[in-house]
C-alpha cells in the first residue's frame, strides 16, 4: 500500500470518527433539549410564582387606608355587571374596618357587620364571620386560595412580563383549561412599582360558560374573534365568555395616622331587648337583623 494512501485512510478514519461523535452529541442534545427547556421553564415559573406571592402579600400591613377603582368588562356583553365601574374607599385596622362606595357603607368589628344604605335609608346588621385578612384579599382583588408556593405551583404557571415606565408585571395562569378549550380558566397579571414593590393594578381574567340563544350563537359564529369559544351541547348553545375585573389602586397608605372615620356605634345603638335602634342622625333609617 502506498504510504500516502495509508495516511489518507487513517486521516479519513479519524475524521469520520470525529464526525460521528459530533453527530451523536447533536442527536443527544436534540433529545435532551426539551427536557432542559421544561426544567428551565419550571424553574422560571417557580421563581416568578414566588415573586407574585411576595408582591401579592406586600400590602398586608395594618392599619391601612386605600382607594381602589374596580372596573368590570367582558368580551360579550349580556349583563349590566359586564360594564360596571365603582370606586371603593376602605380603612382596615385590627380592631375593625370601614368601607364606603357610593351611598353604601360597611362597618365591622370583631362581632358585627353593619351595612348602611343612605339612598334607601336602610341598615342591615349581620354577625361578622370574616377576618380582617380575608376582607383585605377581597378588597384588593388578590384571591389565591392558598399562598404557599407548592400549592400555588400545582394550580398555576407564572411568567415575568416586560418592565414599562418603571412598573414591573408578573402574570399567573391556571394550568386547568376552560371547558376543553386551549384557554386557561383564569389568568391574573399584577402590575407593581418596581422600586417600592407595591401593587398598582390587579387584573382578574376568567373564562366562564354563558348560554346563548340561536340568533346570538349564529351571529358570533361568523366573528373570527370567537373562534374556538363556541360550542353546542344537547341542542343548547354556549360561549366561553371572557370576564375581566380590574382593580386599580388609586391610593394606599399605612401607619398609625390611619383611623376609622366612623364606628358601628355611630350608626346603631344596642337596646335592652337584644335589638338595635338607629344612632343620632340616622333616626329615619329602618333596621333589619340577618343571619343571627
Amino acid at each position: 500500500m502506498h504510504p500516502q494512501n495509508s495516511k489518507y485512510k487513517n486521516s479519513h478514519r479519524h475524521y469520520s470518527h470525529g464526525l460521528f461523535i459530533i453527530l451523536r452529541s447533536l442527536v443527544l442534545f436534540t433529545l435532551l433539549l426539551p427536557l432542559f427547556v421544561r426544567a428551565q421553564q419550571g424553574s422560571d415559573t417557580l421563581a416568578a410564582l414566588k415573586q407574585f406571592i411576595q408582591i401579592s402579600n406586600s400590602y398586608e400591613q395594618l392599619p391601612m387606608h386605600a382607594v381602589i377603582q374596580i372596573a368590570s368588562s367582558a368580551d360579550f356583553i349580556n349583563s349590566s355587571r359586564d360594564t360596571a365601574t365603582m370606586e371603593m374607599e376602605f380603612y382596615l385596622l385590627q380592631s375593625g374596618s370601614y368601607v364606603k362606595s357610593g351611598g353604601m357603607e360597611q362597618l365591622s368589628d370583631d362581632s358585627l357587620m353593619v351595612l348602611v344604605n343612605s339612598i334607601a335609608k336602610k341598615i342591615i346588621v349581620l354577625p361578622n364571620r370574616q377576618s380582617v385578612q380575608d376582607r383585605l384579599k377581597v378588597y384588593m382583588g388578590i384571591q389565591l386560595a392558598d399562598s404557599s408556593l407548592k400549592k400555588a405551583a400545582e394550580k398555576y404557571t407564572a411568567s415575568v412580563l416586560p418592565t414599562e415606565n418603571g412598573n414591573a408585571a408578573i402574570e399567573i395562569k391556571s394550568r386547568a383549561s376552560a371547558f376543553g378549550s386551549p384557554l386557561p380558566q383564569e389568568s391574573i397579571p399584577i402590575i407593581y412599582n418596581e422600586s417600592t414593590r407595591q401593587p398598582l393594578k390587579v387584573i382578574q381574567q376568567r373564562e366562564k360558560l354563558a348560554m346563548l340563544d340561536l340568533l346570538h350563537y349564529a351571529a358570533l359564529l361568523q366573528n373570527p374573534a370567537y373562534k374556538g369559544k363556541l360550542f353546542t351541547s344537547k341542542k343548547r348553545f354556549f360561549l366561553i365568555k371572557g370576564e375581566t375585573i380590574t382593580y386599580s389602586y388609586q391610593k394606599i397608605e399605612y401607619g398609625n395616622k390611619v383611623t376609622l372615620p366612623a364606628l358601628i356605634k355611630d350608626r346603631i345603638v344596642s337596646n335592652n331587648s337584644s335589638g338595635y335602634t338607629p344612632a343620632k342622625g340616622y333616626e329615619a333609617f329602618a333596621i333589619k337583623k340577618q343571619n343571627f
